[in-house]
């Protein structure tokens, strides 16, 4: 793969109150449709604004979304916006390795509640969690090394074939996204996403570890040669920006 989109689903109800939803099927909210609207306006515009020097027509598009209700509308918003706006092809395989994490015991509460519920257990979690983020699971669920572990098929697959040694600099992000072929188009969650750029070496600057609903990243191989090393060369942010628009927040 030559290029990467991953972008988070819009909004649901269970975001807006802030409630974990882990692996439950909630639907986008009206807020949600809307930032699945301008994520699909932000694909397709990069589509065409940096993949374009020899012919966006010879581009391959590999799309792939969570089988979660909240990510497959926002795909498939995204998937119609593409060949409106460019004229590619996009359309989106369900992955069920793309569901956000088994939050277990969490679900379906929001903080105050789960704290309601189960005094203290909730910061004895995130004590643990910061300790070993790498297993230790929420109450009762996934975790982080088995969301890892099946997601790694995927980041294989997205690793394959990619030459990082032929890009010498990060300041060579544009020139390479011209010469593109193959680009994945992902429709995932902010907690998978989060998993899914330490996989592939990739952490967000401190400053952008917040990922909004209906956020955008676009990435492509890092210029180091590091074997399936990605660098950053986008972050659009949908999320605020929608809700203040529809005078949410």
């Amino acid at each position: 793969m030559d290029a990467l989109f991953l972008f988070r689903h819009g909004q649901t109800d269970h975001n807006r109150t802030r409630r974990f939803q882990g692996q439950l099927d909630v639907a986008l909210n009206d807020i949600g449709r809307a930032q699945a609207l301008r994520t699909g306006d932000l694909v397709s515009s990069c589509l065409k604004g940096f993949f374009t020097l020899e012919g966006i027509a010879k581009l391959e598009l590999e799309g792939a979304t969570s089988d979660l209700a909240r990510a497959r509308d926002t795909a498939s918003t995204v998937g119609n916006a593409v060949v409106a706006q460019t004229g590619l092809p996009c359309f989106f395989r369900d992955h069920p390795s793309l569901r956000e994490w088994d939050c277990g015991a969490l679900q379906n509460f929001t903080v105050d509640e789960f704290e309601t519920a189960h005094p203290g257990l909730l910061p004895e979690f995130y004590a643990a969690f910061e300790k070993d983020a790498w297993s230790t699971p929420y109450p009762g669920g996934e975790a982080k090394k088995d969301v890892a572990k099946r997601l790694s098929p995927m980041v294989e697959f997205w690793n394959k074939g990619v030459d990082g040694a032929a890009r010498r600099s990060v300041e060579e992000d544009s020139t390479w996204t011209r010469r593109a072929r193959r680009c994945g188009v992902v429709s995932t969650h902010g907690g998978v996403i989060h998993v899914l750029l330490e996989m592939l070496k990739c952490p967000l600057p401190e400053r952008e570890q917040i990922i909004g609903n209906g956020d955008v990243l676009l990435l492509v191989p890092h210029g180091s040669g590091e074997p399936g090393r990605w660098h950053v060369f986008r972050h659009y942010r949908v999320g605020d920006n929608v809700a203040a628009r529809l005078g949410t927040v």
